[in-house]
């Protein structure tokens, strides 16, 4: 089922493209809404950091769509002079955060492995008013690799887009 939620790699050059394809898996796949926010672009160079936030964020969903019983996700992509922070919040009923510790999931063993293995961290919380909330934050080692022309959230309504850049990158073709 994971794998369906996503049949092709993350690239760092795709990530924004990746998380917006995963929005649209999410809500047909599960009938929940899921919303991709990302305020202005936010260029990941590094292929294995954009591959790992990618999966935090699908196995966050996933947890969320199986657990939670949300109605809304929103998965938030931001950038900061200091910090790259992906978010996935939903409405649910909530994590309780007593059996945190005690479980025996691989799901949330493997988003804090994927976050240790990029440098980053990590929290899972109760949200204010319900549901939960997964922080990975990573620390930015410079701005100098980031190019502010490379809009990755432009134009989300535009699947077509996004499709024929991932038909292109499973072919090996560059759309």
């Amino acid at each position: 089922m994971a794998r369906a939620m996503h049949p092709v790699p993350v690239d760092a050059e795709a990530l924004v493209y990746a998380l917006k394809e995963l929005e649209a898996s999410t809500e047909s796949l599960y009938g929940i809404k899921c919303t991709l926010k990302c305020d202005k672009p936010v260029p990941v160079k590094d292929n294995n950091i954009a591959n790992h936030l990618f999966r935090i964020a699908q196995e966050a969903i996933r947890n969320a769509a199986k657990h939670a019983r949300p109605r809304n996700i929103d998965v938030v992509l931001k950038d900061s002079t200091k910090w790259l922070t992906l978010e996935v919040r939903d409405d649910g009923v909530g994590i309780e955060l007593s059996k945190l510790a005690q479980t025996h999931g691989v799901g949330l063993r493997i988003m804090k492995y994927r976050s240790q293995m990029i440098g980053a961290t990590l929290d899972i919380r109760r949200r204010e008013g319900g549901g939960t909330v997964v922080t990975c934050k990573l620390k930015h080692s410079g701005k100098e690799d980031q190019d502010p022309s490379n809009d990755r959230c432009a134009d989300s309504s535009d699947r077509a887009a996004v499709r024929r850049k991932f038909a292109g990158a499973q072919t090996g073709d560059d759309q």
